[in-house]
């Protein structure tokens, strides 16, 4: 069965780097926030006898890192500005670290780390597609990362799917939660749009679907 791919809107320049700023701003600003509230509960943790005390501390550690994390997942989708440039091996192990705690199998295809191992611009492309397929695939599922040719990537999920290919392509949120807002897909297309390329959305012949990321020689 043949599925009609649809192309998904790029942020404009402006608005990616205005994004950036702010997630970078935010990251920034929580990590201190959080570095100093934990190490004043590692301290009042040292001074508690109380075990249901205790206790209820490390309870609400966990809860001061969950909105830290989610940050992280939503600032992937996101090239931040002045950062340090992304290392594949780094963006790799991220990902195959979030797809275990998530059970899903994320499976490379070596064509696509020789790839990424020269090109440093596809990094944060397949950083965003890549987090979006594990956050939209089953579990346990599977993400297929493969190059299907020389001058394209398919990012594929076995997730649910979606009824409405055009609010994704469009950078509406389609799914649940406070870490989905709708810039992973669009991000993407911006920094392919920048050198000449596109991104398309469609579904695949099983369950859920496929990101196409092409561009063209350099």
């Amino acid at each position: 069965m043949s599925h009609r791919a649809v192309t998904v809107q790029p942020l404009e320049p402006a608005v990616l780097r205005q994004l950036g700023r702010v997630l970078h701003k935010l990251k920034h600003d929580l990590s201190n926030s959080l570095v100093a509230a934990m190490g004043e509960m590692e301290l009042l943790a040292g001074d508690v006898d109380d075990a249901a005390l205790a206790e209820r501390l490390q309870d609400t550690r966990g809860q001061l890192l969950r909105p830290f994390q989610d940050l992280r997942r939503i600032a992937t989708a996101v090239p931040l500005p002045d950062g340090a440039p992304l290392r594949w091996q780094d963006v790799q192990q991220q990902l195959d670290v979030r797809a275990r705690v998530a059970d899903v199998k994320l499976l490379w295809q070596p064509q696509v780390l020789a790839l990424l191992a020269t090109d440093a611009a596809l990094r944060p492309v397949v950083a965003a597609l890549v987090t979006n397929a594990l956050d939209a695939a089953v579990q346990p599922g599977t993400v297929t990362v493969s190059r299907p040719d020389e001058l394209t990537l398919h990012i594929q999920d076995d997730g649910p799917g979606c009824r409405d290919f055009s609010a994704v392509a469009a950078g509406q949120v389609v799914r649940p939660g406070g870490a989905h807002l709708g810039l992973g897909l669009p991000v993407a297309a911006a920094i392919l749009a920048a050198r000449g390329g596109k991104l398309t959305i469609r579904a695949s012949d099983a369950a859920g679907f496929i990101a196409s990321a092409s561009w063209p020689t350099r």
